[in-house]
């Protein structure tokens, strides 16, 4: 992006810039709440189950969420067109290959997308085909985890000019968040600990709650309880 805007001439201070440095983050976490198994989609899954009990269907989730997340796209453009009004001019006239790097695919990068593609396949598998097919009935017993690493261990069994599609070590020191790692690891357990009877956390929050909200709609509170997550998380990162 950065190399775009000084080809093009955009300055830090115009409407293009601003417009899309703050987009590059929304369309990421946007993808992100799509998928069923990434980071944030499934630590918020992950909690819901462990306090509900219930499970969630990938394949309602995924329509569910892809509705949501093209509607907000969608805001995220008029907001741009009739808001910010970013000149598109000098965009108009750009030339990809004044940033002196290729854009096309090399063998490594097509592959990489391949191994990706099986990947996102196999863990969405389940909730699109019937339940009795021999290949479903793998993948539930092996679960995302197990999916995961078959994916991996294939990866680092291919060879690429005699090394390791795929190099363990480098991936496990510097190609893992293990920070986010860490967090899923500690709120799943802790989600379901908060919830069980013994703890009385949950009468608390019932009693505390129920004088404010006891008169109003489920689905007020839910946006109520939603507003107050999202200002704390803010405050707490």
């Amino acid at each position: 992006l950065y190399g775009i805007c000084d080809v093009c001439g955009y300055e830090k201070t115009d409407a293009f810039s601003k417009m899309m440095v703050v987009g590059v983050a929304y369309a990421a976490l946007v993808g992100m709440s799509l998928i069923p198994f990434k980071q944030l989609a499934l630590t918020v899954m992950g909690t819901y189950e462990t306090i509900s009990g219930t499970s969630i269907d990938y394949a309602g989730y995924m329509l569910t969420a892809l509705i949501i997340c093209a509607l907000c796209s969608l805001l995220f453009l008029l907001f741009g067109r009739f808001v910010m009004h970013p000149d598109m001019d000098r965009l108009r006239s750009f030339n990809a290959d004044s940033l002196g790097a290729s854009i096309a695919f090399s063998g490594m990068q097509k592959t990489v997308l391949g191994f990706l593609c099986a990947l996102v396949g196999l863990l969405l598998v389940p909730a699109f085909c019937p339940e009795d097919l021999p290949l479903v009935v793998l993948l539930k017993r092996m679960g995302n985890t197990g999916t995961c690493m078959l994916v991996i261990a294939v990866m680092c069994a291919v060879r690429v000019n005699g090394k390791p599609f795929l190099p363990f070590k480098a991936m496990a020191g510097s190609g893992l968040a293990w920070g986010v790692i860490f967090i899923l690891a500690l709120v799943q357990p802790l989600s379901g600990a908060m919830a069980a009877p013994e703890s009385g956390i949950t009468p608390f929050f019932i009693s505390v709650l129920q004088p404010v909200f006891g008169s109003g709609s489920p689905r007020f509170f839910v946006v109520c309880m939603g507003l107050t997550a999202l200002c704390l998380c803010q405050f707490i990162n």
